[in-house]
């Protein structure tokens, strides 16, 4: 009897550093396990990072072409009030403002509405542009120009020096490339009946469309 009691008080002894040690082997086992996961984690992320890299685009500065606009006040008023004195004249002399069409082989008549006072552009030293809209005047349905008006200065005046025709009735006609030279405007291609046909019209179209993009719509 004594030594079975001796063998049961040994057991229950004993069974407590069994549990400790088996539940540290079950800390270390799940600890290594978490461990391994983690790793696994960081290689599938490191693979991941691997195949799909990240494109390290570098953003393109945009280098637009900066008109050289008037700011001076005064030079501002003096071309503005050159233009309208040189409309008022014409209108004064002719009934209404007469400009001659070189595309259209006719003259308009037309009535001064605005003058584009804040886009008068120095093209040289003494060389200035601006836009203005006018519109028809007399019979007939009413239209609207944009005429281009180049002048240059003299002795501190303003004289002017051509009108061209830019746009009738928003239809602009020309633009400008980097050299201050006129480009036509291509005509768009007419709607064709085929099917087969619609095709290579809507690419003309879209080139055409895109050329005229290249160019700005005033001179630089």
């Amino acid at each position: 009897m004594k030594r079975i009691g001796f063998m049961l008080l040994v057991c229950t002894l004993a069974y407590p550093a069994i549990a400790t040690a088996d539940e540290h082997a079950t800390s270390e086992h799940a600890t290594s396990e978490h461990a391994t996961s983690e790793h696994a984690t960081s290689e599938h992320a490191t693979q991941e990072h691997a195949e799909h890299p990240k494109k390290h685009s570098k953003k393109r500065k945009k280098h637009k072409k900066k008109h050289k606009w008037v700011k001076n006040s005064k030079t501002m008023k003096a071309f503005v009030a050159a233009v309208e004195s040189y409309v008022a004249e014409k209108e004064e002399n002719d009934g209404s403002f007469q400009v001659y069409d070189n595309k259209l082989k006719k003259t308009w008549n037309l009535s001064l509405v605005r003058i584009h006072k804040k886009r008068i552009a120095r093209l040289g030293e003494d060389k200035f542009f601006a836009c203005a809209d006018f519109e028809t005047v007399g019979k007939g349905r009413r239209k609207t120009l944009d005429l281009d008006f180049f002048v240059t200065r003299v002795d501190g005046e303003f004289v002017v020096d051509e009108i061209p025709v830019h746009k009738v009735n928003g239809k602009r006609r020309y633009t400008y490339n980097s050299k201050n030279e006129r480009v036509p405007v291509k005509a768009k291609a007419k709607k064709k009946k085929k099917k087969k046909r619609k095709k290579k019209i809507r690419r003309k179209k879209s080139h055409s469309s895109h050329s005229g993009s290249e160019h700005p719509e005033h001179p630089m």
